[in-house]
């Protein structure tokens, strides 16, 4: 979690600073977040379906992800975007599944990974 980035801004900035604040994902407490990946089906050509468990804050639940994989020299390389509701995770900061009062200042709940596998054949 200590690699969380803007794609703008980079990772000094206040944005960064309060996803890693307890507000958020509580990076001091909660410094890594992890993917154990248990099935690749073949979606389609290069195309594939990844699940595994993703454990952030302490939290676990199984996630499914297309990716496009490519194989050269024996190593597996497999990039995808992960899209999941953080409420399920208990990120609570501006949830309007936690608080209902929120109007317009709701954030959504909403986060999107871009994953990449990297793997020996």
């Amino acid at each position: 979690m200590n690699t969380i980035t803007d794609p703008v801004y980079g990772s000094d900035n206040n944005l960064i600073k309060h996803l890693k604040s307890p507000d958020f994902f509580d990076v001091e407490k909660f410094p890594i977040a992890a993917f154990a990946m248990t099935k690749v089906a073949l979606a389609n050509g290069e195309n594939i379906n990844v699940t595994g468990n993703l454990t952030i804050k302490g939290i676990t639940h199984e996630i499914t992800f297309p990716a496009k994989m490519e194989v050269k020299g024996g190593i597996v390389n497999a990039n995808g975007k992960l899209t999941i509701d953080r409420a399920k995770w208990d990120v609570r900061y501006g949830s309007g599944k936690f608080f209902d009062n929120l109007a317009n200042d709701a954030i959504s709940d909403d986060i999107e990974f871009n994953i990449k596998i990297v793997a020996k054949k």
